[in-house]
């Protein structure tokens, strides 16, 4: 059940079991908030129907932006794990390195530097996450000693707030920070939502503490800001999306559930290799994840690497795209890195070289794509190269 609707229901069952009556008119009370809880999540989300889509995104997108990310010996990305979207600017994480960079949204110039190592004010060992309070033009560092750090657009160090364990995600709504994902050791809390407000500096849960035992993740990210702030649980198909101090789902996707049993997904603790195994040969869809809301659809990405979308003007299908765009950098699902902002635009991630041996085997390419690409100036030992994409067109 929607743990939204049965935190409700609960709620529900004991304000009845406080009132005075009969044992047979609880049962019977009882039983029509079963039945109303039941109707309600009926009427709200009917299955979405999975249809597989080949082509889909070249058909659909075209390259809006390329914007290569300055190199120097002063700032060397590894990775890059988290994209956010800070004004006309990108915020980029790469956790290897323990760098945040801000760096200037059209020509990838370096702004700012936060990568402070130690235990003092303003530094850290590890950074799990961070987001952009564009309220106040804050950054925000979350890290590995359950701190969440605050910085300004300068990267000077303002203020840190201790935060109530490790969380596997977080980003920034309606003047809070929003972590995602309680983690205790194998199991962890993915309906269960921290809520930091940055104002008063109050702490606060919402959701349900229902726990999961499966350590397993693919790439990408759990929660995602763009229209809204939408997350998923892992073995689980529903979007949920965060309304104020409370969240639904408004979508339920017609996955194939029948190999997710339980002594399978017990499996992904006990030999997690012969988990995988079973994943990739037998093609088992585990996980959604990186779901952001654009124009005209939504976007999200499955663990067997296929890029899917739900279109705004037919909510009874989601179109999935396993694609190879073999004459364009050889772009593949697995290069697409979701950012947090409401810019309506799909951001996927190259390394250097790929961009480099990519030239080589480019395709016919459209006039203004062409120009784009030229106007790019990548050896093979610089940091990544961000391609922006927008929808062409309304999704039929």
């Amino acid at each position: 059940m929607n743990p939204g609707i049965m935190k409700d229901m609960k709620a529900r069952i004991k304000n009845v079991m406080k009132l005075d009556m009969p044992v047979p008119t609880y049962l019977s009370i009882l039983t029509i908030l079963f039945c109303l809880s039941c109707t309600s999540r009926k009427d709200k989300m009917d299955l979405i129907e999975i249809h597989p889509s080949p082509g889909y995104f070249q058909e659909h997108f075209e390259l809006h932006s390329i914007v290569p990310v300055e190199t120097s010996d002063s700032f060397l990305l590894a990775d890059i794990d988290k994209i956010v979207k800070a004004g006309e600017d990108y915020l980029l994480l790469s956790k290897k390195v323990c760098t945040v960079l801000l760096i200037d949204g059209f020509l990838g110039k370096v702004k700012t530097k936060i990568s402070k190592y130690g235990t003092g004010p303003g530094e850290s060992r590890n950074i799990l996450d961070m987001a952009f309070d564009e309220e106040r033009n804050h950054i925000l560092v979350y890290n590995d000693y359950s701190k969440l750090l605050r910085f300004d657009l300068n990267g000077r160090f303002l203020f840190e707030h201790p935060i109530d364990g490790i969380y596997e995600g977080l980003t920034f709504y309606d003047g809070k920070a929003v972590f995602y994902n309680k983690l205790n050791g194998y199991s962890c809390f993915p309906y269960q939502l921290g809520l930091l407000d940055l104002s008063t500096n109050g702490w606060s849960r919402i959701g349900t503490d229902e726990e999961l035992y499966f350590p397993m993740r693919s790439k990408g990210l759990q929660l995602v800001r763009s229209r809204g702030v939408y997350f998923n649980a892992p073995l689980d198909f529903n979007i949920y999306r965060l309304e104020g101090n409370d969240y639904s789902s408004v979508k339920e996707l017609n996955f194939p559930k029948e190999r997710l049993t339980d002594e399978f997904i017990r499996l992904s603790v006990k030999n997690p290799i012969d988990f995988m195994t079973q994943i990739r040969e037998d093609a088992i869809v585990y996980s959604i994840n990186s779901i952001r809301e654009l124009d005209f659809c939504w976007a999200f990405r499955t663990n067997l690497m296929e890029l899917c979308f739900l279109p705004k003007d037919n909510e009874a299908r989601v179109l999935k795209d396993k694609f190879v765009f073999w004459d364009f950098f050889n772009l593949t699902p697995a290069d697409y890195c979701p950012h947090d902002g409401d810019d309506d635009k799909l951001i996927f991630v190259l390394d250097a070289n790929r961009w480099v041996d990519g030239l080589k085997t480019l395709g016919e390419l459209p006039s203004d794509w062409k120009k784009m690409v030229s106007s790019v100036n990548v050896r093979n030992d610089d940091n990544q190269i961000l391609l922006v994409f927008k929808e062409s067109k309304i999704i039929d």
